[in-house]
């Protein structure tokens, strides 16, 4: 038989307690909360422009249906090469380097969208930010794997993909 109660006979910390010491941990991380800080805000704007995207595409760009899907894809493919080469940019550039560009690509993708009439520009603007996205996204995660202790990966990768979510939302 199960009973729900208040009370919980189990030892194990609840969910919220385990978030709330992932916080903290992440909180007195600099560069973690920082990275943690950015990703809220450029999902943020991600979601605005994708809320509007299917629009965009239509309206600013003029193209149908297969227009808008292979926009899509151009920054799918984009993801593709970002995974190919982001082995070669980390060493070759660094952490730092990396995450500061990206904020550049970040607030440069959405400039040149809002600036731009032609599919081609877009294309490239998009293509450029698959790329963006998915180096920023594996170096990140590669840094949360280095300095973060084993015991608090989960909670802190939790609480990350709650900053990054709650942008997006």
């Amino acid at each position: 038989r199960f009973r729900v109660s208040e009370r919980s006979t189990d030892s194990r910390p609840s969910v919220g307690s385990e978030l709330r010491a992932g916080l903290a941990w992440l909180w007195r991380h600099r560069m973690l909360r920082l990275v943690a800080i950015c990703i809220a805000v450029m999902n943020v704007t991600f979601g605005g422009t994708m809320a509007v995207f299917v629009r965009y595409a239509r309206e600013q760009l003029g193209v149908g249906h297969q227009g808008y899907g292979l926009l899509l894809a151009v920054s799918a493919v984009g993801g593709l090469i970002g995974a190919r080469i982001v082995p070669d940019l980390e060493l070759r550039f660094g952490t730092a380097v990396l995450l500061r560009a990206g904020l550049l690509v970040e607030a440069g993708t959405q400039l040149a969208l809002g600036l731009t009439h032609h599919v081609w520009t877009a294309a490239v603007v998009l293509l450029v930010f698959g790329v963006h996205a998915t180096v920023w996204g594996v170096v990140t995660a590669s840094r949360r794997q280095r300095v973060v202790p084993d015991e608090l990966r989960g909670r802190i990768g939790g609480v990350y993909l709650l900053f990054s979510a709650g942008g997006m939302a």
